[in-house]
């Protein structure tokens, strides 16, 4: 492993074909950034400009969004320039209370602690600031523990398929226990199987780029997936069939890694147009996997799909799905137990994190001691969501201090295939603004029936909610629409729903009424309170 002692300004780490900003440091020692390979087919974005700590940092307009992406040590000033004057703004999530002042056409803040943030300029699209802590060790390819996948001469611009080449690197250093290197360049490759002990580094500047053709996708031998453009007839969005298809497949493996500074791209817009639903990374049947620091854009369906797994961890990701999408959830945990997800950003079409057991791949089991904290999420759907494939039962799941910038429903409990959901914990999570879609509210608590339509060969059941602990959450005002909870009789009810320190619009809220909360007569044991300590 490589340790970083000392800073020197314009070190060029690499110089490929497909890089026009390499890998450079800027700065003194106690406050430095980190300028990450921008590669060629990046738009720089035409709307904003971003200097940091005196030098220029690149702007990438992707899709409906523009973000820039840096390491930084210390305080870090950023400077924002638009072309035009600057007549309103925000920097979310408030409750970071980021610095700010802004004249003309400039926006100025500073970071005194690595952050992702989201800035929201005249009604403009939105930018998100990706201010990273700097990796002080990293693998170094002298190393004889690491191997660089250019040692396998695959291409690095990204012009030719090397599905091959990468899962050969893949194997060979996962039997002999070495990290693979992928140095700043782009990959182009269909599924790629990481195989026990696989430990895979994204250098920054690196790009694993899925395949726009369909057929570099297989599914899974004995399934059928939803296909909407091929076999309209028999689609189906619902999890226990909808895919059995991803860029990167962790399946029946442990002791697996992928982490770094580089991005995995599914280009799943476009393989989502030709009718296959990949998951852009899918954990199927594994334990003690880590993916950790790196990027993960453009799925075709579910981002990452961690499927009957256990002690499975995601940190520091920055997630950005399209929006024009639809099914793109950020992280779902099926049937998964000891599953954390920590400081991480998505940027999702649908739910940001949904809690299911589908039974996707006849592999049907209970999903419990899951922790999802530390996040800023934005989503069209639902922020921190259990459902609806809900088949067998969830407990022991606690969202912790998570900043919900945007989101249809901020908090929401579907059971609708018969689970019990016990002991759900949301403590201190803060929600901003309202995405408008079809739901509208805050809070969306339900035990009912699946619809004959999406259950089909399924056999009816209902099943129940109880213990449910909100705690020191806030909301900046109300949704448009009451929050419901809301039973199906007497035998699948919602009990024992605790609020305390329930604050929307900065005040207390001590009673359903006073919190805009509707429920119906099959939900029971429902307690408001405040606590100082």
């Amino acid at each position: 492993m490589k340790t970083r002692s000392k800073i020197t300004q314009g070190i060029v780490l690499s110089l490929l074909p497909v890089i026009i900003i390499s890998l450079v440091f800027y700065g003194s020692y106690e406050n430095y950034i980190e300028k990450y390979p921008v590669l060629y087919k990046a738009e720089k974005s035409e709307v904003f400009d971003i200097n940091v700590n005196g030098s220029d940092v690149f702007v990438e307009h992707y899709k409906d969004i523009h973000y820039t992406n840096f390491g930084m040590k210390g305080e870090t000033e950023i400077k924002i320039t638009l072309p035009n004057k600057v007549k309103s703004y925000s920097i979310s999530p408030v409750r970071y209370k980021i610095e700010s002042e802004c004249e003309g056409n400039e926006i100025k803040l500073k970071l005194k602690v690595p952050k992702k943030l989201v800035v929201y300029v005249n009604e403009l699209e939105r930018l998100f600031i990706f201010a990273n802590q700097i990796l002080n060790e990293t693998p170094d390819t002298v190393d004889n523990k690491v191997v660089s996948i250019n040692n396998y001469l695959v291409d690095v611009q990204g012009k030719q398929i090397e599905t091959l080449k990468i899962q050969n690197a893949i194997n060979e250093t996962a039997v002999e226990r070495k990290i693979l290197y992928f140095p700043a360049g782009v990959y182009l490759t269909g599924t790629l199987e990481l195989k026990t002990n696989s430990q895979i580094y994204l250098a920054p500047g690196a790009v694993i780029l899925g395949s726009t053709d369909r057929k570099d996708y297989p599914q899974d031998e004995g399934f059928q997936e939803a296909d909407q453009v091929n076999d309209p007839e028999n689609y189906t969005n619902k999890g226990w069939k909808m895919t059995y298809s991803r860029l990167i497949l962790i399946g029946e493996a442990e002791n697996v890694k992928i982490w770094g500074r580089g991005i995995i791209d599914g280009q799943g817009a476009i393989v989502r147009q030709q009718g296959k639903p990949a998951n852009l990374i899918r954990v199927r049947d594994s334990k003690n996997v880590v993916v950790e620091g790196i990027m993960l854009r453009d799925p075709a369906a579910w981002n990452t799909h961690i499927l009957a797994s256990d002690n499975v961890a995601f940190r520091d990701i920055k997630m950005i799905n399209d929006r024009k999408v639809y099914n793109t959830d950020g992280i779902d945990p099926d049937g998964a137990t000891n599953v954390t997800v920590d400081n991480c950003f998505m940027y999702c079409s649908d739910d940001n994190i949904a809690i299911k057991t589908s039974g996707n791949s006849n592999l049907l089991q209970d999903s419990h001691n899951i922790v999802v904290k530390n996040c800023v999420f934005l989503t069209k759907k639902s922020a921190m969501k259990l459902g609806t494939e809900t088949r067998r039962n969830i407990s022991n799941v606690t969202f912790e201090n998570n900043e919900i910038v945007e989101s249809d429903r901020g908090m929401s409990l579907y059971s609708r295939d018969g689970a019990t959901f016990e002991n759900i914990f949301y403590i201190n999570n803060h929600f901003e603004k309202l995405f408008e879609d079809n739901r509208q509210r805050l809070l969306d608590f339900d035990v009912n029936f699946r619809s004959i339509s999406d259950a089909k060969s399924y056999v009816k059941k209902a099943g129940q909610i109880k213990n449910v602990i909100i705690k020191n959450c806030t909301a900046a005002g109300f949704w448009p629409k009451e929050s419901t909870m809301s039973g199906l009789n007497n035998e699948h009810k919602i009990s024992g729903v605790q609020f305390i320190n329930f604050k929307i619009n900065g005040k207390s809220r001590i009673s359903l009424n006073d919190a805009h909360i509707k429920i119906n007569n099959f939900v029971d044991d429902v307690t408001f309170g405040v606590n100082t300590k």
